[in-house]
């Protein structure tokens, strides 16, 4: 797979690597984003959130009225 390759370290000390196709990547941060707000009250919600789940990458965010969970194939180790 080619595109995006990224290491996102946890609190803990643990590497977790990531392998994404980039076009791909852009549409679900695109999509994700939708659901943030530029004028939040709380700058959390300016964010996204990026979890791994088997061989899939989970982008997702709120605004605390609308959340947006979007969905990719990736290349996963830790």
């Amino acid at each position: 797979m080619t595109g995006i390759k990224s290491n996102l370290i946890e609190d803990k000390g643990l590497t977790m690597e990531i392998e994404v196709k980039t076009d791909n990547f852009r549409k679900v941060v695109s999509c994700a984003s939708r659901a943030t707000s530029n004028k939040a009250i709380q700058p959390i919600l300016n964010n996204l959130l990026l979890s791994c789940v088997n061989d899939s990458l989970i982008v997702s965010a709120t605004d605390l009225d609308l959340a947006i969970e979007c969905k990719l194939k990736a290349n996963v180790s830790i």
